[in-house]
């Protein structure tokens, strides 16, 4: 009888001490990554919330405590996770996704503003004693139930019926919620990982060829309408909307292009100070560029790649 080889898959249940990251350098590597980009984001959070902070009568470390307290839950979160066995997240596959979907429901229906009130033109945050965007959740069940079932589906990818129209359904369940209220760049982000997921396990071409030929047309429309049609010629053109609808585009290239190549010095940039909206939040990235220069957004980016 030939000898079970050493590297074949195990048939007995997964253990928690047995499942995880693995061995090897990359899971450290990707720790180690994690953890300075955790440390670097926090220290320039300080840097660019500190004014912003003041000037709501709050102590200066204000941001920056609570995103470190969120880190620090997230860190956890990390660790535990990683030592769950792959087979309990098959199984919770679709009870993540309903979750997901009765929280998203909630934030868009018109009597609950008092737990999702408007913030900003859009109603994408829900507080139940703690807030969160239910999205963020989304992300997590997509990516699990998706990659559940491409497992079970791997044999009927050649069917569009039986291979592809089941993923469309769940996904359009999930990301409707979300293009309602409104955030389409969520959408994007989640049906562009599903999609990524599905073609990294065997969906046919022709299928995603379909699939974008059936969602340009809404796409564009979306895109060529509102705020989101001011931003993108806002883009083409920014000094022509430097006042509108490109202003903080506009902003973020002076706070980048102050920085040059070694940046201002850390806590030395100016366009925090009333200049550029949400230097401590969306546009942070210009306030790196502004502090630490091309050298420093280059670092960043490296890390990330």
């Amino acid at each position: 009888m030939t000898a079970l080889r050493s590297d074949t898959a195990p048939k007995s249940p997964s253990t928690f001490p047995d499942t995880g990251l693995g061995k090897g350098w990359e899971a450290p590597a990707l720790t180690m990554i994690t953890l300075l980009l955790v440390s670097f984001g926090l220290v320039n959070l300080y840097s660019a919330s500190a004014f912003l902070a003041r000037q709501q009568g709050l102590p200066d470390t204000y941001f920056v405590l609570r995103q470190a307290m969120g880190a620090a839950v997230g860190l956890v979160a990390l660790a535990a996770c990683s030592r769950i066995p792959h087979g309990w997240w098959r199984h919770a596959a679709w009870s993540m996704v309903l979750v997901a979907i009765t929280l998203l429901v909630l934030v868009i229906l018109p009597w609950t503003t008092g737990i999702a009130p408007e913030i900003n033109g859009a109603r994408r945050w829900l507080d139940l004693g703690v807030s969160f965007q239910p999205s963020e959740i989304a992300k997590l069940a997509l990516v699990v139930w998706t990659a559940h079932l491409a497992v079970k589906k791997r044999n009927q990818f050649r069917s569009f019926s039986t291979g592809m129209l089941p993923f469309l359904i769940v996904w359009a369940v999930l990301l409707v919620p979300i293009l309602l209220q409104p955030d389409l760049s969520t959408a994007l982000v989640l049906g562009a990982a599903g999609v990524l997921i599905l073609f990294a396990a065997g969906g046919r071409v022709g299928h995603f060829v379909f699939l974008g030929l059936l969602t340009s047309p809404v796409l564009l429309a979306m895109l060529g309408s509102g705020f989101r049609r001011d931003r993108l010629l806002a883009f083409q053109d920014v000094d022509a909307f430097a006042t509108g609808a490109g202003y903080q585009v506009h902003q973020s290239l002076i706070s980048l292009g102050s920085g040059g190549i070694t940046g201002v010095g850390f806590g030395e940039g100016r366009q925090k100070f009333g200049f550029l909206p949400e230097p401590h939040n969306d546009f942070i990235f210009s306030m790196i560029g502004e502090e630490w220069g091309l050298i420093g957004v280059t670092f960043l980016v490296s890390l990330y790649m």
